[in-house]
This record gives structure tokens, C-alpha cells and sequence, in this order.
């Protein structure tokens, strides 16, 4: 019997035929690298009419690691996430694109962090690299004592995003 995945990283998916494989490859080569194991890569095939359903179940007898999942409906990028969330067998979930504009030195980052001990990571293209991590001492202190040590960098992290004026309606 195979244990379970300490990570699971969960692709939605649709009429993705020209790319998925690729995606896939990706990651498990830079797994590959860093001979890392425990992991999985959910695939959520959400109602494709291309071939993608059929890459994906090809994937799948040559890489144990790919698990693709059917979303047959409703359809749409929140309901293949949904289903992803709700059959990943990880004891964490990593939520990324289909098209590779998810890094996997990134998805690698995230699997670090976790087994560092975070209790979540949240990752956007959007917001600059911090350099300063949140150090263990603190990840059981409220959100704000965590972020007072971090350099300005725009928006916060937890939390809505300030309006155009600046200030923050919660």
C-alpha cells in the first residue's frame, strides 16, 4: 500500500490538450531533483472537449504521482477547485494553474514551507518577494503581530485590499 501524500498540488483544467502534459512534467522533474516523494499532482479535467481528458489518464499509467479527477459539473474554475479540495489525499493543498505560469520553483517553495511547520502560504505574482519569513515563534501570534515585522510591500497579505483611497474597510 502506497502512504499518503504529505502534499497535494491540485491543477483545474479545461481544453488544456496542448499544455497539461508539459505542466505535469514540469513539476515532477523538479520534484525529480530535489528527490522528493510525498507528494501527488491532482489533476481536475473540468468538462474538457479536447483530448485533455485522455492526456491526463496517459499521464497517469506513466507517472503514479498524477491523479486526475472529472469534474463532469457544474463547470467552472471555482467548482474544479472545489472538487480538487474536496479528494486531494495531501495533508496540505497547493492550488496552481494549468499553463505553467505557476512556477514549480514556486510549488517547490510552498512544499518547504509546509514541512517547515507553516500552517498555510499564500503566493502572488502580484505582490514582491519578501525576504523576511515569518519566523515559527510567531505563527501562533494574531495575523497583525505577524505582519509587523515584515518590510512594506504594498498590500497585506490577510485581509481585503485597501480601496483607491488608501484605507482598508475592515
Amino acid at each position: 500500500m502506497t502512504p499518503s501524500p504529505f502534499f497535494s498540488i491540485i491543477i483545474p483544467v479545461r481544453n488544456e490538450e496542448g499544455g497539461i502534459a508539459g505542466t505535469c512534467e514540469a513539476i515532477l522533474d523538479r520534484f525529480r531533483r530535489e528527490d522528493i516523494a510525498d507528494y501527488e499532482i491532482c489533476v481536475v479535467n473540468d468538462g474538457s472537449t479536447d483530448r485533455t481528458g485522455d492526456i491526463l489518464r496517459d499521464l497517469a499509467v506513466r507517472h503514479p504521482r498524477i491523479r486526475p479527477l472529472d469534474n463532469p459539473g457544474p463547470n467552472g474554475y471555482g467548482f474544479a477547485v472545489r472538487k480538487g479540495l474536496e479528494h486531494y489525499a495531501g495533508q496540505c493543498a497547493c492550488i496552481v494553474m494549468g499553463d505553467l505560469s505557476d512556477s514549480p520553483d514556486d510549488i517547490l517553495a510552498y512544499y518547504r514551507e509546509m514541512k517547515a511547520g507553516a500552517e498555510c502560504v499564500f503566493g502572488s505574482r502580484f505582490i514582491p518577494v519578501c525576504a523576511a519569513p515569518v519566523p515559527a515563534a510567531s505563527r501562533t501570534a494574531p495575523p497583525h503581530a505577524q505582519m509587523d515585522h515584515l518590510p512594506n510591500i504594498g498590500h497585506p497579505v490577510i485581509g481585503q485590499a485597501p480601496d483607491q483611497n488608501g484605507s482598508n474597510p475592515l
